[in-house]
């Protein structure tokens, strides 16, 4: 680390009683928003928002990103114990509390850009995700600023059911079912709502028609009423998966949220949409 960004005093700041999967389901969320507010914060024309948020998470992981690297190595190996909850420590320099009240005002402000359904592919922060994220980033401000400790438990008991946003409605189940085409290649029908809950089924049901030996693909998306970031994702690592045995990957009778989703994002061709 360069001499001019020293960190500074530091302090240990202890996270009791992490929920392992949703620690991961937070961080597959902020990872999938964080890289489309990017894309839009580099566009022309980019809104406040995308901007200052994508501006304080690069300061964030310039200054602080190598802090996280220890405790996220302890919970994916609790992860793969298959534990439940695992309690971990950091040590962080003190100057994060410049940053830290900042940014849970602008990931409400990304919600609320999430919620006009315009621009992001991502749905807003789920409850329990919401809390979370607040818990965590609540917990460096307060165990830096010298106050103890307030483990997840703890803090849900009063927090989770009165999150932001606990009213909204559920999301749609995803259905999944496998057909054959005319010419003999693998069709999977989806119906209903592909996103940070359902997207692992999505690539679940594409790997084992690959595995089966298929490589060219048919995604039949008529009934997709939903397609967030994550969806999309599983899309193109599937793709590439399949390009890389000689085949590939086709979007057909795609529904018009899922055209214009792939469409914004410029996929069309990558996934020669048909239909």
């Amino acid at each position: 680390m360069p001499a001019d960004s020293a960190p500074g005093p530091t302090r240990t700041v202890v996270l009791r009683q992490i929920p392992t999967a949703l620690y991961w389901r937070a961080a597959a969320h902020t990872d999938a928003l964080t890289r489309e507010l990017a894309l839009l914060a580099n566009s022309s024309d980019a809104r406040p928002v995308p901007k200052q948020l994508t501006s304080l998470m690069v300061q964030l992981m310039e200054r602080f990103g190598s802090y996280d690297e220890q405790a996220r190595l302890e919970i994916t190996r609790a992860t793969e114990r298959g534990d439940a909850e695992v309690t971990v420590e950091y040590t962080m320099p003190t100057s994060f509390l410049e940053l830290g009240p900042r940014l849970i005002e602008l990931w409400d402000e990304a919600d609320a850009f999430c919620r006009e359904g315009v621009e992001l592919l991502t749905l807003a922060t789920p409850p329990d995700t919401n809390a979370f994220r607040r818990w965590v980033v609540g917990q460096f401000t307060r165990q830096l600023s010298g106050e103890a400790p307030l483990s997840w438990p703890e803090y849900a008991a009063v927090h989770l059911d009165a999150a932001p946003d606990a009213t909204e409605s559920e999301s749609v189940d995803l259905t999944v079912s496998r057909q054959v085409s005319e010419d003999g290649i693998p069709v999977l029908v989806l119906s209903g709502q592909i996103d940070l809950d359902t997207a692992p089924e999505v690539r679940t049901a594409l790997q084992q028609v690959r595995d089966a030996g298929a490589n060219t693909i048919v995604v039949d998306m008529a009934g997709v009423e939903f397609l967030d970031s994550v969806g999309i994702s599983v899309l193109i690592a599937a793709r590439q998966r399949l390009v890389d045995d000689g085949g590939g990957l086709v979007v057909r009778s795609p529904s018009r949220p899922v055209r214009r989703t792939l469409e914004v994002a410029g996929l069309r061709e990558l996934f020669q949409m048909g239909g």
